[in-house]
Order: C-alpha cells, then sequence, then structure tokens
C-alpha cells in the first residue's frame, strides 16, 4: 500500500513538471494562429510561384514572345503577360494543386501524430454521398440566386456592372481550353487542394478552440475572402459554410472534397462541355433544377444536424509515451 502510495505522489509530481504530458496541450496556442496562417501562405506562394514559372517557361521557349515583350512598352508588356497567364491557366493550376496536395497531406498526417481526429475521416455510407450530392446541388442554387440578383443590382449600380465585367471575364478563362485539363485542374485537383487546406487545416485549428459552427463560418468568410471578388467571395461564403457543415456533421472531409469537386464540375466543366456540343439551353433548365433543389438541401442539413447533435468533434490530444506508461501503471496497481 505504501509503495502504490508512493508511486501515485510520483506519478502526480511527474504529471506537474513543466514537461507538456502531451504532444500538444489542448486548447488555444500559438499553432491556433501560425499553422492556418502558414497554411494560406503557402497555399496563395505556391499559386504565385508556379504563374510566374509558367510565365518565365513561356518566354524562354518562345523566340516570338520573347522578342515582342522586348521591344514593347511597359503596358504591353503587362498586357502580354497577363494574355500569357489567362492562356496557362489550367496546366499551371494542375501543377500548384498537385504540390498543395502533396505538401498538406505529409502536414496534416504530422498533426495527426500529436492530435487524433485532427482532420475528419470517417468513412461514409452511399446513402450519404447521395445526400451530399443534393447539398451540392442546393448549394449551386444559392450560388444561382445570388447571380440573379448580382444582375438585377448590375442594372442600377456601377459598381456592380463592373464587378459583373470582371467575374465574367475571370469565368471565361477555361472556356477556350481543353475540357479535359479543366476537369482535372479546376474541377478535381484545386478543389482537393482548397478542401486540404481550408477544412483540412483552417477549420481543425479553429474547432479546438471554439464551437463548431463558429468555427465552420470564420472558416468560410476566409475561403470566401481568398476568391478576391465581391461576386464570387458572396456566393463562395456560403457553399465554404456548406462544404464546413456537412464536414463535421459527416465527420469526413472527403465528403467536403466530394461536393467541392462535384460543385466545380457543375459550375465550370459542364457549362464547358455544354458550350462545346451547343447546348447552352440545356444550361437554362439546370439552373432551375438548382434553385428547386434548396428545399430539399435545407430538410437535409437539418437531418444531417439532429443525427449528430451532441457529438464532440475537437481533436483528442495525444498523451506521450513516457505519460501514457505511467498512468496506465497507477491504473493498474489502484
Amino acid at each position: 500500500m505504501q509503495n502504490n502510495q508512493e508511486y501515485r505522489r510520483d506519478f502526480t509530481n511527474y504529471q506537474e513538471k513543466e514537461t507538456n504530458p502531451y504532444y500538444r496541450k489542448p486548447g488555444f496556442d500559438a499553432g491556433t494562429i501560425l499553422w492556418p496562417l502558414l497554411g494560406i501562405v503557402f497555399f496563395f506562394g505556391t499559386m504565385f510561384l508556379a504563374q510566374v514559372a509558367g510565365i518565365v517557361f513561356a518566354i524562354l521557349s518562345d523566340p516570338v514572345l520573347r522578342s515582342s515583350i522586348e521591344n514593347a512598352d511597359p503596358l504591353e508588356v503587362v498586357t502580354t503577360l497577363a494574355n500569357v497567364q489567362v492562356q496557362q491557366f489550367s496546366v499551371v493550376a494542375i501543377v500548384y494543386s498537385i504540390v498543395q496536395i502533396i505538401a498538406l497531406i505529409f502536414f496534416l498526417r504530422f498533426r495527426e501524430k500529436r492530435e487524433k481526429r485532427y482532420v475528419l475521416k470517417e468513412k461514409a455510407e452511399g446513402k450519404t454521398y447521395l445526400s451530399t450530392t443534393v447539398i451540392t446541388f442546393g448549394s449551386l442554387g444559392i450560388a444561382m440566386a445570388w447571380m440573379f440578383l448580382i444582375y438585377l443590382l448590375a442594372q442600377i449600380s456601377k459598381f456592380w456592372f463592373e464587378q459583373m465585367e470582371i467575374y465574367e471575364q475571370m469565368s471565361s478563362i477555361t472556356s477556350n481550353e481543353n475540357v479535359l485539363i479543366t476537369i482535372i485542374s479546376v474541377c478535381v485537383l484545386v478543389p482537393i487542394a482548397e478542401e486540404l487546406v481550408f477544412r483540412g487545416l483552417v477549420l481543425s485549428e479553429l474547432r479546438r478552440v471554439m464551437p463548431d459552427w463558429v468555427g465552420v463560418i470564420v472558416t468560410a468568410v476566409i475561403f470566401g475572402i481568398a476568391h478576391m471578388n465581391p461576386i464570387q467571395s458572396v456566393y463562395a461564403t456560403v457553399c465554404g459554410i456548406m462544404f464546413g457543415l456537412v464536414y463535421i456533421w459527416t465527420e469526413s472531409i472527403y465528403q467536403s472534397i466530394f461536393m467541392h469537386i462535384i460543385f466545380n464540375f457543375l459550375g465550370s466543366g459542364l457549362n464547358q462541355i455544354l458550350l462545346k456540343f451547343g447546348l447552352e439551353e440545356a444550361g437554362q433548365y439546370l439552373t432551375y433544377f438548382y434553385l428547386v433543389m434548396i428545399i430539399p438541401t435545407i430538410y437535409l442539413l437539418i437531418k444531417l444536424r439532429n443525427k449528430n447533435r451532441g457529438k464532440s468533434t475537437k481533436p483528442i490530444a495525444i498523451v506521450r509515451p513516457e505519460f501514457e506508461e505511467a498512468e496506465a501503471h497507477a491504473e493498474v496497481i489502484a
């Protein structure tokens, strides 16, 4: 008995040492701000560097382009380089997205060695994918409703008229590109990279220290701002909320990735396919379909919420082996 008491006293003192018994203590710390910040900087940094590398490669490999730049004034140079960037958008997106995905997977696995459930990765049933598909349709419906409002505002507001022109120019970047390349980049790789950084990293850090719904909204706002266009930022924020809620309530980042891929395909890739085959009118009927799907989307979100009400999704701190061993021994001798 005396030995047990001495052991318990030693174990208590051991726990009270300055040494952290966990790989990472629960609650707010420097990483709560540092990791999301570094993740976002890395996300935009790789994007920028890839675009610069693409432009440099185009100049070095094309003597005609190089000659036209050497003999042009500064304004013409900027215009030419901007056109080059637009022409190689999807190819460059493939490159930087692959780099982002590989780096983020390694980083998130490293974080999971410090905290269990840092990234939620539960496997889902087929009916869950069906539900998230419907929710994606509803998300597109909300985006379409917002675009209808913008078209009306553009008739009476110079600001929104100019923003609409900018948005249409951005949307037309991939219209003349190879459909397959657009699907691989914009509809598959880019969504995976964005979900890993925003839901996989940013939201994982935020839900450690705040309620899930607050973390979802904050992450969605950051996600919206990252699109750097008032029109796109608004519906990206709303969709970010949808992606985040589904991620939390299904406890699976695979679901938010799946939603994001479907959303981008229906909003970009499918339109390009319809345009190529002269089926633009079909896109209008799809728009009405998406608007109607807002109603079942609300129902399915409520159902998902009720199914997962009261469940905690916060990461679980992992105890260091030496502390875990001591604690287990203390429980055995109790």
